[in-house]
């Protein structure tokens, strides 16, 4: 198993397939997300992973903590193993809403998970980096061990 290979090939997934808008982020974008990252696995590891949406069910994945749960929206497993964690938000209205949800829910799943992602699909406007910040805030997260993609 190349778990770094694996988390490369999610992470470009994310970051390149097509997008469009939702009205709906549990009904139409983490399922769609959920098909492309299985095709794409499917594709390059024939089946060696397991892709699970956290929507609905008892044995959706989770995060214990401090006497509640957290659920990522996308667990890619082997043989039962967890092994990535992906945190998806749909941005309506506030980005700034979004980001700092998916980067305090990221750093939970780090606990549990060797690889995390937080994606964004924004539906508000994205500025390409414009603050004094950004650049900070992007070695900030790696040092935490997670990207953060906003599309």
């Amino acid at each position: 198993m190349n778990a770094d290979k694996l988390y490369q090939v999610v992470f470009e997934t994310l970051r390149t397939i097509p997008l469009g808008q939702y009205k709906s982020e549990e009904k139409q974008l983490q399922p769609y997300l959920q098909a492309e990252v299985s095709r794409v696995l499917e594709n390059v590891f024939p089946g060696e992973y397991e892709v699970k949406i956290s929507i609905g069910g008892k044995k959706r994945p989770r995060v214990d903590l401090r006497g509640t749960n957290f659920w990522p929206d996308i667990e890619i497993s082997k043989n039962g193993k967890p092994l990535l964690a992906v945190e998806v938000k749909l941005a309506g209205k506030s980005l700034a809403t979004a980001i700092s949800g998916t980067l305090g829910q990221c750093l939970i799943y780090k606990l549990k998970y060797e690889y995390v992602i937080g994606f964004i699909k924004s539906q508000v406007r994205v500025y390409p980096q414009y603050n004094e910040f950004d650049k900070q805030f992007e070695e900030m997260l790696e040092k935490l061990g997670f990207p953060l993609i906003i599309r």
